[in-house]
């Protein structure tokens, strides 16, 4: 039978240059557990038109999306490698 727990709070940490995501909870028997994930990538979406708009998206890994905004715009996502380079592109955007 798989054992049953609880998250309790997720944060990450910065490793090697990459964003590893951490879970820290509980099990039902009261033990703590922590798991790590370093697949994540941190991304946003944006109109096609202002990501058009920019000039220079060094770092910045674009893709298609069959998403758009609440006016119907087309959106793209926008991944980057650490969470605090999304307000730096927020801000451009």
């Amino acid at each position: 039978m798989p054992t049953r727990g609880f998250i309790l709070q997720p944060t990450y940490r910065i490793r090697h240059r990459k964003a590893v995501i951490q879970l820290y909870g509980r099990l039902e028997d009261g033990r703590p557990f922590l798991v790590e994930d370093d697949r994540f990538r941190p991304y946003l979406f944006a109109r096609r038109s202002d990501v058009e708009s920019l000039s220079d998206l060094s770092g910045v890994e674009l893709a298609d999306s069959d998403l758009c905004d609440f006016e119907g715009n087309t959106v793209m996502r926008l991944t980057v490698a650490l969470p605090a380079d999304i307000p730096l592109l927020r801000e451009r955007l």
